[in-house]
């Protein structure tokens, strides 16, 4: 069993409820900046080596995640506003 493919649905699926969550409650849950800097960073990193691998799932993941994370920057940004 693939365990890497288990592991970085599990880290997509927080982003994702993190998003869903931010909307349905109309509040920013604090994330600190270099937090979502550096968290963004290592997943960029990861879509490098998957693309750079040719893994399918690990560059769906990671492009997800980055979705995700930017999904929720932006509804940070717009609520700041």
């Amino acid at each position: 069993m693939d365990y890497s493919l288990v592991a970085g649905s599990l880290v997509t699926l927080s982003l994702f409820f993190l998003f869903i969550e931010t909307r349905v409650k109309s509040s920013h849950a604090t994330l600190s900046t270099s937090f979502i800097w550096v968290y963004g960073l290592g997943v960029v990193c990861w879509l490098v080596l998957g693309i750079l691998m040719n893994h399918a799932a690990l560059v769906a993941i990671s492009a997800l995640q980055i979705l995700f994370l930017a999904l929720y920057w932006s509804e940070g940004v717009q609520s700041n506003e």
